[in-house]
């Protein structure tokens, strides 16, 4: 029976996650779709680029104020942190909560996506059953240091790039 609760508390979340995503991405309103449509329409790539800096825009401030409760008070994190976005070449005031709203999703996301799949990958892999639970957490670790990593790997792409 807890297995089962367990699934089920899983899919609720991973439901509330997409319903969440989905929010941020809304329809075309009808009106708009009808006038791009018609012959002589040259917005359609205007309107669409503001779509897209619209959707970023949302992306951002969701990540930005999940990252400022998640933002600790330690000066030496905070100032490598923003060390290490100046160095990707993200200068703007709240690249460092929008960094740690990023890491707070992506191990959500990631964790859950571990969690899920952990008994499949405990039987594939012969694991005792009390592993299952290391192997989630091992996912929740591993999506709170992979925005870590590709901001890492940007800013050594740039700094090669600038050195050029």
């Amino acid at each position: 029976m807890v297995p089962y609760l367990i699934a089920a508390l899983i899919a609720l979340a991973v439901m509330g996650v997409i319903m969440l995503v989905g929010q941020l991405f809304p329809a075309q309103p009808e009106v708009i779709r009808r006038l791009q449509e018609m012959p002589g329409s040259e917005g359609r790539a205007a309107y669409e680029r503001r779509l897209r800096e619209e959707r970023s825009q949302r992306l951002q401030e969701l990540l930005s104020a999940l990252g400022e409760r998640m933002q600790t008070t330690q000066g030496s994190t905070q100032s490598a942190a923003r060390k290490l976005l100046a160095g990707a070449g993200y200068f703007s005031p709240n690249a460092v909560a929008i960094l740690y709203g990023l890491k707070f999703a992506m191990a959500l996301v990631i964790g859950a996506l571990f969690f899920t799949a952990a008994p499949a990958i405990a039987t594939w892999l012969a694991l005792p059953r009390n592993l299952i639970l290391l192997i989630g957490l091992w996912g929740v670790a591993l999506g709170w240091v992979v925005p870590t990593m590709i901001l890492a790997q940007k800013a050594n792409k740039r700094k090669h790039e600038i050195l050029r």
